[in-house]
Parts: C-alpha cells; structure tokens; sequence
C-alpha cells in the first residue's frame, strides 16, 4: 500500500513509473494505479482529508510507503494534518506488531524523502508549532523517528529513485514473509532453493529435489517456497505427503494432480477432464508443482521426469521432497539441496522462543542448561522446536531432572517421525542400523564394515541404504548419525524390554552390562542378548580390572 503526500501533477507519473517497475520483481499488485491514488490524502479548501478505513486499510497490507514532498511541508495545515497522520498510522502499526508479536514495524514502513532534506523534515516542528511547547517535543520525537528510517532519494535520477524504491520494498516484504511462518532461518534456506530453481529460465523445465532426514524442515522450505512463487505461474499445484497418500488411496499421481491443480484460469480446469499428462494444451502451460514426502521412486514414476519439457510448459518447475536420495537420482533431477542443521544462534533463538514466555525475564539457573538442551538438539529443528515445547512452563528442577538423565528419551512427537525412516527399512539394514546407533557412532567407517561383515550382514550394501535414507553419514573416514536418530535407535532396544536389560538385544550402558555379567556368573542362561560393547571413556570403568574390561570388549553378537 503506498501513500503520496504530494500535492503536485509529479505523484501520478511517479506512480505509473513506480507501479510499472514494481511488477517485475514479481510482487503481487492488490490495486490499479488508478484505485491506488484514490486512497491518498486529498487536499481540499486548505484542509487535508484522509479516508475513513485508512487505519484498518493500512493494517491490511504487507508493506506501508510515504513519499514525503518539500512542497506539501511549506503549508502548515497540511503539515499538521500530515505529521498527525503519518504517526497516528504508526502507532497503529507498533499496536498491531506487539499484539502479533510477527512484524517489527520497520519492516513494514517505508520513508521515502522524494525532494526534502530528512534533516530539514526533522526540524520542521519549531517552524509549525511554536507556542504549544508539548507538542513541540512530540512531534520532535516523532519526527525524527519517521526521518531515521527513512530512504534519501533526493541524489538520483528518477529511474534510480525507482529501482531503490522497489528494491527496499522488495527486501522489507521479504523480512514481512519470512517473519509470518515464524520458521527461524528460513529466508536463507528458501532462498538457497530458488537459486537452484532458477526462476528467471523461462525456457526451460526443471526439477529440484530436497534432501535430507526427518525433521530438517524439508517439508517447511517447500511449503514457504511454494507460497512465495506460485503466482507466477499458469497453473500451481502441493501435494503433501505424496507416497503415505498413494499407499492408502485409491488415486493415481495423476488424478491427485488434476483434483489438486489450482489455477485462476477456468480454461486449463476444463482441460483437465482429459488427464494429466496426455493433455495438449497444458503442455504450453506454466506449471509449479511441489511433490511432498516421496518415499519411493515408483510413486512418481508414471510423471516420465525424464522427457519433463515434452509433458510440462516451458517455465515450469518441479520441487520433490524426500528421504532418500536415491528417489531424485533415479528422477534425474537437476538439482538437489540437502538442508543444514540449525546454526548455534539459530537453534538459540528457536528454543528461547519455544521454552520461554515473550518478554519474560530468563533466570540464569534456566540459560545455564539451554546449553544442555541445544547440544542434545544437536540443531535438527524439529527436536529443537519439541525440546523447547517440552520444557516451557517447567521448573528449574524440572529441567535438571530431564536433562540429567543418563539417556534422554526423545519426545514422543519426535520419536514417531523418526520411526518412519527406520521403519521401512528391511530387517538386515534395521539391525545393522541399531548396531551403529548403540555401539559404532565416530568409529572408523572400514571397522565397522568389517565387524557387521564379520556378523553376516552385507555391510557395503547396508551403510550405502542408510546414507542414501539419511539415516548416518561419513565423515573425515568416521560414522556419524544425528544424536535424535541415535537416541531412536537405543529407545527401540531399551523398548524390547525396559526393565530387564538381560533381555535387551544389545548392551552399552555400564550398568547394565555389569548387571548381566553377575547374571553370566551365577551360570543363568542369556539367550536375548546378542552383543555387548564397552565404552573404555565411560567414567564409570575402573581401568584397573584389565581381564574383566577385556571380556566385555570381546562380547559381541553372543
């Protein structure tokens, strides 16, 4: 919403320019020129008038703009009238940003100085209000304010004046965007993904894959890019949970497709009787399609990605979200970007925002184990989103007493989408799985190949199945694996009989080994029992028993 506080024949180029100019960025224009204008103050028998809804209009938009004019400051009823609204219209909005707690107003105002001075702007208010010293100070206040965020556009050409406009406006409503999904690093994921798109290829199809474990937020970056970029497009369509829908419908991809495709175009709805991918005119058609959570490459093989630009129109884009790499290598995919874990300020800021109420002073009793609970998040954003969640409302002992656990249980809501991964998973690679979790993480990858070679399991096959699932990584020659999905994968053991660890599958607590081997001594039969590995740094080992560290050291797959 722009408002021009010019009384000059020079506001409606300006607009025409402006508006012209503002389209190519792709933002999305709410009204004509023309309707846009109507809105402005009107100026009418010395007096300025202002619409009725202009306080409800303004808190409808995105972005709110004033272009200030020297000729509109020289008449001071104008001014007055000016001034008054100019704050009445920001107060208004600091009222609306603290009630949402979303839009900092700033992000959501821009100043623009057309031909004034900013500094003369802010001195304006001893020249128009002498004599009423409290309003003298206000409007000082006020006014320097309005001139300290505002945009100085005096020094340029009518078309750099333009082009800086727009790009403030572009980089405010993108914080605007970004800052309604409340997601914490967001905007430079997003971005990293329409890099990879490359939108400004017209004549060109292309398909971008998202790869990565479960609770990355592959499914968050999709989404906030598909609401960002599909008006760009003929036709646009997200299908969420692509191969879990497959499974338990009666629907083909194509039909999702057809009964989901949006488009504000009826003619393309009408085409769509006659199918998806055997429909001619839609092959002209500018497409954006997302296709969420696609676990198997035969769920998306009936789209023939492979002869994409002979199916989709020139322009079109294709964004798959998946687990397994292996799913957009098959898809031959022209890019694929794996999310990163949260950054340390940016797992920080998610937590705080989660375990603590707004504005409310933190103890330091309770920032002395953020750390704790940052480091066990190891910065998968689910797990910090749920930790944090977990804990809000919590007492200090509360929290000592979860953090202080010997393991930490995940949460439940964490627990079951990362139990998806490791339930599709066949037998073989499940145990091979548990194994690493339990005994192998940071171990050299060619020992853990040869111990899961030397207990029957097809160890190369194996660790290439879990590294294409996301399930572990290899890194400077060691294995490595997130520590929620490690946390997974000693819960499940811990499950097959929590209060009897001799009938557990596998050993690594102190403790619990040290219960068995007493069992083992009195001669009782352990037949659950399958492995037993002993960690040396573990400081409840007392060094000084070599045979009996040995013997547990030996003990695997019994």
């Amino acid at each position: 919403m722009i408002r021009s506080l010019k009384r000059s024949e020079t506001p409606i180029i300006f607009h025409l320019t402006f508006f012209k100019q503002l389209n190519k960025p792709g933002f999305v224009l709410l009204f004509s020129p023309k309707t846009m204008l109507l809105h402005c103050g009107v100026w009418r028998n010395s007096q300025v008038l202002f619409p009725e809804d202009m306080l409800t209009c303004q808190c409808q938009h995105q972005l709110f703009m004033l272009i200030h004019s020297l000729l509109n400051l020289k008449k001071k009823n104008w001014f007055e009238a000016y001034l008054d609204k100019v704050n009445t219209w920001r107060l208004a909005m600091n009222q609306e940003a603290h009630r949402s707690g979303r839009f900092y107003v700033p992000y959501r105002f821009i100043s623009v100085f057309y031909d004034v001075d900013p500094e003369t702007f802010a001195q304006q208010e001893e020249t128009n209000t002498y004599g009423d010293l409290d309003k003298v100070r206000r409007w000082r206040r006020d006014m320097k304010e309005v001139a300290r965020i505002g945009l100085d556009v005096r020094n340029f050409s009518k078309s750099q004046v333009i082009q800086k406009i727009v790009t403030e406006a572009k980089t405010k409503i993108d914080k605007i965007f970004y800052g309604f999904f409340s997601f914490v690093g967001m905007q430079s994921r997003v971005e990293q993904v329409e890099k990879l798109l490359d939108l400004g290829s017209d004549d060109i199809v292309r398909v971008v894959g998202i790869c990565g474990m479960s609770g990355l937020g592959k499914s968050s970056i999709a989404t906030v890019l598909y609401l960002k970029i599909f008006h760009n497009f003929d036709a646009f369509s997200f299908l969420p949970n692509v191969s879990r829908r497959l499974k338990h419908g009666d629907l083909s991809l194509q039909e999702l497709l057809c009964r989901n495709l949006e488009t504000e175009n009826p003619g393309i709805r009408d085409i769509l009787e006659e199918g998806f991918l055997t429909c001619e005119s839609l092959r002209n058609q500018k497409i954006l399609m997302v296709l969420d959570g696609v676990d198997l490459v035969n769920d998306i093989e009936e789209l023939n990605l492979d002869e994409k630009s002979d199916h989709f129109g020139r322009g079109s884009r294709i964004i798959i979200t998946t687990r397994d790499e292996q799913v957009l290598e098959m898809s031959k995919v022209d890019a694929i970007y794996r999310p990163e874990l949260l950054t340390k300020d940016e797992a920080s800021q998610l937590f705080h925002s989660k375990a603590f109420t707004r504005d409310y002073p933190i103890k330091s009793d309770f920032l002395k184990m953020t750390n704790r609970a940052l480091e066990y998040a190891d910065g998968l954003p689910l797990a910090v989103e749920m930790l944090g969640s977990c804990l809000h409302g919590l007492s200090v002992a509360e929290w000592r007493n979860f953090l202080d656990r010997e393991q930490i249980i995940p949460p439940y809501e964490i627990m079951m989408v990362l139990r998806k991964c490791f339930d599709e998973l066949d037998n073989m690679t499940k145990e091979m799985f548990l194994d690493i979790a339990c005994f192998f993480i940071g171990k050299d990858i060619d020992c853990v190949r040869e111990i899961l070679h030397d207990c029957g399991f097809s160890a190369e096959i194996g660790i290439k199945l879990l590294i294409e699932k996301s399930l572990v990584t290899i890194s400077n020659q060691r294995i490595q694996m997130h520590s929620m999905l490690q946390a997974m994968g000693r819960e499940i053991v811990h499950q097959e009989c929590p209060r009897q660890p001799e009938k557990q599958s596998r050993l690594y607590l102190f403790y619990h080994i040290k219960y068995v081997l007493e069992i083992i001594a009195t001669n009782r039969a352990i037949e659950e029992v399958e492995a037993i590995v002993l960690d040396l740094e573990q400081p409840e080992v007392d060094l000084e028993e070599p045979e009996t560290t040995t013997l547990w050291i030996e003990i695997y797959h019994i």
